[in-house]
């Protein structure tokens, strides 16, 4: 009866196993989804406690304050994602972990090279 269970049990493992690798090889590019008649897609943004700036600041290499010009939109590499690169007119960097603290922002170097 004991080898009955563990037959039971790894079928039933075998079975799950399978249906996520059926449904991660059903993920779609955008491409295929446009293809199919896809118009957008939701995301949710996350709820609850907001972190706090040290926090942030903690996973930041660069703020910087400007006005946001034109912009560029194009598929990521793996054609999942759509990515945006924006213009960032008279840019002020505020924060840059990789300088030295000043007593206020500076013009910004260029960010693009």
């Amino acid at each position: 009866m004991g080898n009955s269970h563990n037959i039971h049990y790894c079928v039933g493992a075998f079975a799950v196993l399978t249906m996520v690798v059926a449904l991660a090889a059903q993920e779609l590019t955008i491409p295929e989804r446009v293809a199919r008649g896809a118009t957008g897609r939701f995301s949710n943004i996350p709820s609850g406690k907001p972190p706090s700036v040290s926090d942030v600041l903690s996973r930041t290499d660069l703020i910087v304050r400007g006005i946001v010009g034109d912009s560029h939109g194009y598929l990521s590499d793996d054609l999942m994602e759509v990515d945006m690169d924006y213009e960032l007119k008279n840019p002020v960097i505020l924060y840059d972990a990789e300088s030295t603290p000043v007593a206020r922002p500076a013009a910004a170097r260029s960010l693009l090279h």
